[in-house]
């Protein structure tokens, strides 16, 4: 897929009248948008909302708004509903225990006994598959402080229909609002969101001098030089090459697998990505997506994947061997090649996403801090915002690196 992305129309939705005199319309099925709206950004469009639909995490949920004003759509916003077992979700966190004091272990079977009874649906305004993009394609007029007021009232409509078709949700979650787009603090607590950050976005702004990998290592510190140098003479044996749609159905199970030894080592994860999601994009995405996979002595031990976002280059998932990964520097590379990608295609922006914050640094990555907003709406789902929000929001010590010279 390439150019601009239109959504098609293909049955109409009901409309729904807001207090601004605004209507929506309110789809199951991306396929069933009637309204069309322009987007530069791929993650943002019908093809890649296709690709969710077609393979979704476990107990996830799609459903899209077209705002209206005058007959013509103002506002596009994109929900994830997800059914959220708090067990699931912090199993990264629980530890075995088996060498601890009974009283640990006591205390860890307990907390797995009470969490495995945690059921929830939540509904998210954004993607929780991507960082970045809030899940709102606007129109210029379309202010931010009028989106939130509009936002929770589209919600309080829906509620019914949520309870109705047996998702109903027990808060929202609005994410991820950069410094210019985030909501003014207190006019969100007083329609009762609570805003807080979690771990930031890192993104290497691309030298436009740069024509080549080497042109990038010159410009390096001699110490940043020469561990780059090093994590690329570790990983010479290993074989990397592009995976076809063949490919990726060939080694599903381990890539899976890899993704898995990835994911669930956060403290809290919120969904686990289905063995054929990499299928659903390469199939709807075409050329804006690209798998790599690692190799070595035949054997797959490492892939990430990429998405060719117009001026910005995307790393999605990824997964390695972990005995691996130590022994070849396999994710160190993995950021160099995403590198050499980025420049070779002369993109603007290296988006890398969250997490690993000291290492995407050390190869020049900078943070970005995002917004999110949470809203609960039970009273005893209140209560626990504090709790909720402590597990939102893991607390990683790093420090911030500059490799280049200048």
């Amino acid at each position: 897929m390439t150019g601009t992305e239109e959504v098609v129309p293909s049955s109409l939705g009901d409309l729904h009248i807001l207090k601004s005199g605004r209507r929506f319309k309110y789809y199951q099925k991306i396929d069933d948008v009637q309204e069309s709206f322009s987007t530069h950004d791929i993650v943002v469009s019908r093809s890649f909302f296709k690709a969710l639909e077609q393979f979704p995490p476990k107990d996830t949920h799609f459903r899209y708004i077209s705002i209206i004003e005058n007959d013509a759509a103002v506002a596009f916003l994109y929900f994830q509903i997800k059914k959220i077992n708090l067990l699931d979700s912090l199993s990264g966190s629980f530890n075995d225990n088996s060498k601890g004091s009974a009283q640990s272990s006591f205390n860890t079977r307990l907390k797995r006994f009470i969490t495995g009874r945690i059921n929830f649906y939540t509904l998210v305004c954004g993607n929780m598959m991507q960082t970045g993009r809030c899940g709102m394609v606007n129109a210029q007029e379309f202010s931010r402080s009028i989106a939130l007021k509009e936002i929770d009232e589209v919600v309080e409509i829906l509620k019914p229909s949520f309870k109705q078709e047996g998702i109903p949700p027990v808060g929202i979650l609005l994410k991820d609002f950069t410094e210019e787009q985030r909501y003014d603090e207190d006019e969100a607590w007083k329609m009762g969101y609570k805003q807080f950050k979690v771990q930031p976005s890192m993104h290497l702004k691309l030298n436009q001098n740069w024509n080549s990998f080497e042109d990038y290592l010159l410009d390096l510190k001699s110490k940043y030089k020469v561990r780059t140098r090093r994590a690329i003479k570790k990983c010479l044996e290993i074989e990397k090459r592009k995976l076809s749609l063949e490919d990726i159905e060939t080694y599903k199970d381990e890539m899976h697998e890899m993704y898995k030894n990835i994911a669930l080592q956060a403290s809290f994860n919120l969904f686990i990505l289905p063995e054929d999601y990499w299928k659903g994009l390469f199939q709807n995405l075409g050329s804006n997506f690209q798998l790599i996979g690692y190799f070595l002595k035949g054997k797959m031990v490492a892939f990430y994947t990429i998405i060719d976002n117009y001026e910005t280059l995307d790393a999605h998932f990824l997964g390695y061997n972990k005995k691996v990964n130590k022994s070849h520097h396999l994710y160190h590379n993995i950021l160099l090649d995403l590198l050499r990608e980025s420049i070779a295609q002369k993109k603007e922006d290296l988006h890398l996403s969250r997490t690993a914050m000291a290492i995407k640094s050390s190869i020049g990555a900078k943070p970005e801090e995002l917004y999110l907003y949470l809203k609960l709406f039970h009273p005893i789902a209140k209560k626990f915002m504090p709790k909720i929000l402590t597990y939102l929001t893991p607390v990683e010590l790093w420090e911030e690196r500059n490799p280049f010279k200048k």
